[in-house]
């Protein structure tokens, strides 16, 4: 499914919250409610039950859900925001006004 790493410590997801210029803990939360809106996402049935995708409709799929996530899902704004908790350590925001 959507099972990322495991355990806390040296491990991808840290490498990953920290490209994102996330703490752990918002790192954290952001994957929880990803795992969430996919499921109830026009994607879910592609991402969660294809099997065997072809490597490109996975990709496609994948960036298009980020997309969908982000924007329509209101968590690029939480994350990535201006007034997010990441704000005063973030070199890239959000757009306000993100018409993706």
């Amino acid at each position: 499914m959507l099972t990322i790493g495991a355990g806390r410590s040296g491990n991808k997801l840290d490498e990953l919250y920290s490209a994102l210029e996330l703490d752990y803990r918002n790192g954290k939360s952001l994957n929880t409610e990803i795992k969430t809106c996919v499921v109830n996402s026009p994607f879910a049935e592609p991402l969660l039950h294809q099997k065997k995708p072809g490597i490109l409709d996975a990709k496609v799929t994948l960036v298009n859900a980020a997309f969908y996530l982000l924007n329509s899902g209101g968590l690029g704004n939480k994350y990535f925001g201006l007034g997010c908790d990441t704000a005063q350590n973030r070199s890239m925001f959000w757009p306000t006004s993100s018409t993706l």
